[in-house]
């Protein structure tokens, strides 16, 4: 980790493509400005932590029986009549299949 001393006003250049400026320091309040092109994804750190961690946990989560059914029915088609659920469950429906079961 390289640690810096910055002054208000200063800069910082990563990569000649991103610049990090010192805006303010104020009651132990560091605001930084950021300059990045825009396929740079910037976030803070306890933001990025959480969304990865939610990315970890969808994809660790046990799969409920109808979405593992409709992930199957490349092979397995669904049998005729299957009622898919929902928001509206009054407006519910069975589902057209090919005919095949």
């Amino acid at each position: 980790m390289l640690v810096l001393s910055r002054k208000a006003g200063e800069e910082i250049a990563i990569d000649g493509v991103i610049t990090i400026r010192v805006l303010s320091v104020e009651r132990g309040v560091v605001r930084l400005g950021i300059e990045a092109p825009r396929g740079v994804a910037i976030y803070r750190r306890e933001l990025y932590r959480a969304v990865e961690q939610l990315n970890r946990n969808a994809t660790t989560a046990e799969l409920p029986p109808l979405v593992a059914a409709l992930r199957r029915t490349r092979l397995y088609p669904l049998p005729l009549q299957t009622v898919l659920p929902t928001v509206f469950p009054e407006h519910s429906q069975p589902l057209e299949t090919d005919g095949r079961e």
